[in-house]
């Protein structure tokens, strides 16, 4: 039982600080401006990448987010 309190508690932690730096890096002025201008591209020029403009699309980006945060 204290084993796994433990180990809940460390992946606990180990997100928590992954978040946090993850929620500055968003409040970065020059990172948040070129995700806009990056999101802007995307959507006037969905017909022409012949790619799908839809909600999902964040949630794509969030797995690859969590993926690429995981694997450090």
């Amino acid at each position: 039982m204290g084993i796994m309190h433990t180990t809940i508690n460390h992946a606990y932690q180990f997100l928590k600080k992954k978040f946090y730096i993850f929620s500055q890096l968003l409040y970065d002025d020059r990172i948040r401006n070129q995700l806009i201008k990056d999101e802007r591209y995307f959507h006037e020029n969905a017909e022409k990448l012949e790619k799908m403009v839809s909600s999902w699309e964040y949630m794509n980006r969030f797995r690859f987010f969590i993926s690429f945060l995981l694997s450090e």
